[in-house]
């Protein structure tokens, strides 16, 4: 905020100081807040031995983001790395996830989704 402080001092400014901070405090300070938060919960709540996850605070995860976790269990597979074959992908979002990614993960028991509700109150 350091930056900033300049234009918190005068009287109104609050508004339009947010306005340009908001995008660094989000990927400064809430991103990895949030990543965190997301590697606690698989250390509490998930199951499995190997996991590969994603974690997106401000954008909605789609099917690329599970196809690219998909393609790094394949290199792993590839490579001998015990555990790759049955590896389970967590897909986690702030802002929730497409409808084909809930879909496939209705039909898929190694793709998990956590959105907030699940991260807050466990699995």
């Amino acid at each position: 905020m350091r930056p900033a402080w300049g234009d918190l001092e005068r009287p109104g400014r609050a508004p339009q100081v947010w306005q340009r901070s908001q995008q660094a405090f989000h990927s400064s300070v809430v991103g990895p807040h949030f990543e965190q938060m997301c590697r606690q919960w698989a250390r509490w709540h998930a199951g499995p031995l190997l996991a590969i996850g994603e974690a997106k605070w401000q954008e909605r995860v789609t099917t690329s983001h599970l196809t690219r976790l998909e393609h790094i269990r394949d290199l792993l597979w590839a490579k001998g790395q015990p555990g790759s074959e049955s590896a389970r992908m967590f897909l986690f979002s702030g802002t929730g996830f497409s409808d084909a990614l809930v879909k496939q993960a209705a039909a898929n028991p190694s793709i998990q989704l956590i959105g907030l509700n699940r991260l807050y109150y466990g699995s």
